[in-house]
């Protein structure tokens, strides 16, 4: 489905990427570990157009899209919810996932698809999205996400922030998504429990480098070396 070879990224003269390479299947779940600063958020925002200065290759269904713009990315499939999630403080629940309608306006689910599959959001659909919790917000995210019918949804540390209880609920949500939607999902995460529980494969990022890949149970075999690089 995603093939991504050979990235690097700079902000200005500063490289923040090296040969960063992963691939994402159909209706596959895949980790991005590291601790902060390591260059998640970097290769997310590379991938759907973000960060102006990349080079090497990221392929979409066969076709690059590496140099297209980001509403053209998500044109073709791509959904991304960064990490500060970036709703609208000022409209409701309901407005911000018509927001996210632009993606995919001919064939975006309806407002009602997304609140089944998202029902923690159904009672506060004329609330404006200012004051919901941080979990409310994370879930109104991902929604808005999901609304434009997305192939592919590239999520920026999710549990961030989040209170445990939350953090436990918001997976659910992400591994119905995963079960019962069949989206794919690219997760990066510090948190590696939660990641490693809603995922078929990871790879751990340190400094910019893609350092380790295997499959979650890979993974947990090396937990002592992959806490060591995600600094637990």
């Amino acid at each position: 489905m995603m093939k991504v070879s050979g990235l690097d990224a700079f902000y200005g003269s500063s490289h923040v990427l090296f040969d960063v390479s992963l691939e994402i299947g159909d209706g596959e779940s895949v980790a991005l570990l590291g601790r902060n600063g390591a260059g998640k958020s970097t290769t997310l925002k590379s991938i759907m157009g973000l960060v102006g200065s990349t080079s090497g290759t990221v392929e979409w269904r066969g076709s690059g899209i590496r140099g297209l713009r980001p509403s053209v990315i998500a044109r073709r499939g791509v959904a991304y919810v960064p990490e500060d999630r970036r709703i609208f403080p000022d409209l409701t629940v309901e407005q911000n996932l018509r927001m996210g309608r632009s993606a995919n306006p001919k064939g975006a689910l309806a407002v009602e698809e997304v609140l089944e599959m998202l029902p923690l959001l159904a009672p506060l659909v004329d609330r404006p999205g200012g004051v919901l919790s941080g979990g409310e917000q994370q879930a109104l995210a991902i929604g808005r996400a999901l609304i434009g019918r997305p192939a592919l949804v590239l999520l920026d540390e999710p549990s961030e922030g989040l209170a445990p209880l939350i953090v436990e609920s918001l997976g659910q949500v992400i591994n119905d998504l995963r079960t019962q939607q069949g989206i794919s999902m690219l997760l990066c995460e510090q948190n590696r429990d939660f990641a490693l529980a809603l995922t078929d494969r990871a790879y751990v990022l340190d400094g910019g480098r893609i350092v380790y890949s295997g499959t979650t149970a890979e993974i947990r075999a090396q937990s002592g070396d992959i806490d060591r690089l995600l600094g637990v």
